[in-house]
């Protein structure tokens, strides 16, 4: 269930800030720039040449409301029941094969996250090639993988390894997270011709 703190409504609007967001970014550019220059974001942001680096603070912002809103459902969750990668049954230790499972989605979830950093850096990341800088396609680790969207994957990935972890019976968030990641991968990523 979800946190109590929050209607599911309202948290799942939470969740989809950040991908609405950059949908914003790429499918509106010209209007982003247009209320950079004219100070809608601030002074701060309004003396910043680079666009995609507005681009990255505010994206950073809406990432911390998107994690915010996990911290606290996990929060709830943790404060019922909390289960570790090793339990002990008296005598014994056991693994949590779901929890090493999380642990194993989490490890891939962030390093196909490094590796689209790595790669793309911070101007490919956030729309440089939207704001009018040269990123090209790139056929390198992670892009040269089967994972047709590596850091979307590394992100869901990510999440559902934190409720694998806890050994959560409520999936709303994970499920949410997934929902906005699938509807940015539809409406912002192309196939390449």
């Amino acid at each position: 269930m979800i946190s109590s703190s929050l209607s599911f409504p309202i948290t799942f609007f939470l969740l989809g800030v950040e991908r609405l967001l950059f949908g914003y970014f790429y499918l509106f550019t010209d209007h982003f720039k247009t209320l950079i220059r004219n100070g809608f974001f601030g002074k701060q942001m309004q003396s910043e040449p680079l666009y995609w680096k507005c681009a990255m603070t505010l994206g950073i912002y809406a990432k911390v409301i998107h994690l915010l809103v996990i911290l606290e459902d996990l929060r709830r969750i943790s404060s019922s029941k909390y289960s570790f990668m090793l339990r002990f049954d008296g005598e014994t230790m056991n693994i949590d094969k779901i929890a090493v499972f999380g642990m194993m989605l989490f490890f891939l979830g962030q390093a196909l996250n490094i590796g689209v950093f790595a790669i793309l850096g911070r101007v490919g990341v956030y729309f440089g090639n939207e704001f009018g800088y040269r990123t090209p396609r790139m056929s390198k680790f992670p892009y040269n993988s089967f994972i047709k969207h590596p850091q979307y994957v590394g992100i869901v990935g990510s999440v559902w390894r934190l409720y694998f972890m806890v050994r959560s019976n409520s999936h709303l968030i994970p499920w949410s997270t997934c929902f906005w990641y699938m509807m940015s991968i539809h409406i912002l990523e192309h196939p390449e011709e």
